[in-house]
């Protein structure tokens, strides 16, 4: 087990090379089994594309206006490349006055309406702040929304319909995408919030603020090579169980085989650290199973001595189960209840109580309460209103930041008429590192490298606790990244 260490963001050195996929949200409630809430509210899917157009100021591209990206460009830099240009139609999504983005995230399927609306509410704000700081590539940013339903069809119509009209697109989550060879056949670059289909993940056109955490290429079946980032586990094995090995239960999302598919990797690695799952303590959960169907898994917890009590999917699934817990009576002592950052929300402990105490969640970035720790974190509570928004709206934002630094290399490099849509795919293919300046922990758009780091929290008396490191501001970036070789998931599920 390696040491752990917390760094300020500054100071965070550069994840290797050789870590091609690291695995950012472990599972991430992927989709959550498809039916979480999501507080942002939603569309209710009967008009898929919205077009939102935030109003720009005068100054068509101000001083501040890369302030958010990474390229290191001085004040000033943007309006002198603005100056004296006749601003030219250069691409689809590219005219003399705007730029063109879209944003498709599942918001209208009927069974969890909602269900990533903080994607569409991340993209709303970051175009909002960008227009608010004068504009991006001397243009006034356009975006245009579309829902895709959690339906492959509406997904590829998506993909479509960003082809006909925009120049890129940011911060999506879609989690039924077959393949992504629509945007390929177009040339349109996709900076999702995260992915989940294997089509999706090992697409050329795709760079990801979240990478997924398996080889490309891969043909969708058989085995797979997977790295997997534990740090946050083996910081709760070490310190509530002496570093194990302990008994534990893992609750598996179910609803999609892609999921399915996400989750097994972080299932074996957890075996591979000495969280004793296999084969029995691996229970495939619906995210429609009622809050009775938990009973078998809080017997077999008691059945068998359980402390590790692991939930990949979201944070009704873990609410349900502790609840569950609770009804039953079940002596919660020396167990470690633990959720991926899809638990990280105000419902958890709303609904929750006294029965979600001591639940670990963990994320990486820093968390929304430490707005006096970093600026970016601050302008984006600011922008969305809320102190305690969806987790994916921050990933949404990210992306647009990502989206942000290309147009302002290219804005330097080949001025504001160099903005096309291939200079964008060229241009993300140049982003070796990205960390929102300091807010995440550092991403290799590039090479799809994710980061190792993370924070630890804890729900204590109805609040997220900071637990490691302790220091406000920090992440600890020095996580152990377990190799999986040749991991067949759905061979592997047991649920």
């Amino acid at each position: 087990m390696s040491a752990q260490t917390a760094h300020n963001y500054s100071g965070v050195p550069a994840v290797p090379k050789k870590h091609l996929f690291l695995i950012l949200l472990t599972a991430f409630a992927l989709i959550a089994a498809a039916c979480g809430d999501d507080d942002g509210g939603g569309d209710d899917g009967d008009d898929s594309e919205t077009t939102t157009t935030v109003e720009a100021t005068d100054d068509a591209f101000g001083d501040d206006d890369l302030e958010g990206s990474d390229d290191g460009s001085d004040d000033g830099t943007a309006d002198e490349l603005c100056e004296g240009v006749t601003l030219e139609a250069t691409d689809t999504g590219v005219t003399e006055d705007t730029l063109t983005v879209f944003v498709m995230a599942d918001v209208g399927f009927e069974l969890a309406p909602g269900l990533f609306q903080g994607s569409i509410d991340g993209a709303e704000a970051w175009a909002e702040k960008v227009n608010d700081e004068g504009g991006l590539g001397c243009r006034q940013v356009e975006l245009i929304v579309y829902d895709s339903a959690l339906n492959a069809v509406e997904t590829e119509n998506g993909f479509l319909n960003a082809c006909d009209t925009s120049v890129a697109m940011v911060g999506s989550t879609a989690l039924s995408v077959a393949d992504a060879s629509a945007i390929e056949n177009c040339g349109l670059a996709d900076i999702p919030e995260r992915t989940v289909a294997t089509g999706h993940q090992c697409s050329p056109n795709v760079f990801m603020v979240a990478p997924g955490n398996g080889s490309c290429p891969y043909s969708g079946e058989g085995p797979r090579d997977f790295l997997v980032a534990q740090g946050a586990y083996e910081w709760i094995l070490e310190n509530d169980h002496d570093g194990g090995p302990v008994e534990g239960v893992f609750v598996i999302p179910s609803d999609l085989p892609s999921t399915i598919e996400a989750s097994m990797p972080s299932v074996e690695a957890l075996n591979m650290i000495g969280v004793n799952t296999f084969p029995d303590g691996e229970f495939g959960m619906s995210g429609l199973a009622e809050q009775a169907v938990y009973g078998s898994i809080i017997q077999y917890m008691v059945n068998n001595d359980v402390k590790w009590a692991h939930n990949g999917s979201n944070d009704q699934s873990m609410l349900k189960w502790r609840n569950e817990a609770a009804a039953q009576n079940f002596d919660n002592t020396g167990v470690s209840w633990i959720c991926t950052i899809a638990c990280y929300t105000p419902e958890l402990v709303d609904q929750g109580g006294e029965n979600v105490e001591g639940t670990y969640s963990w994320m990486p970035f820093l968390p929304f309460n430490e707005t006096d720790t970093n600026e970016e974190l601050a302008k984006f509570i600011e922008y969305l209103g809320s102190d305690f928004p969806a987790s994916w709206a921050a990933t949404a934002w990210a992306s647009g930041l990502v989206f942000e630094q290309v147009i302002g290399d290219i804005m330097e490099t080949e001025g504001p008429n160099g903005i096309t849509s291939e200079a964008i795919l060229a241009g993300l293919d140049n982003v070796a590192e990205f960390d929102a300046n300091g807010w995440f922990g550092p991403v290799n758009i590039a090479e799809r490298i994710g980061s190792p780091c993370f924070v630890l929290l804890q729900v204590e008396n109805g609040e997220f606790v900071r637990r490691h490191p302790e220091e406000p501001g920090t992440l600890d970036c020095d996580a152990e990244v377990d190799e999986i070789v040749g991991l067949d998931a759905a061979e592997r599920y047991q649920g």
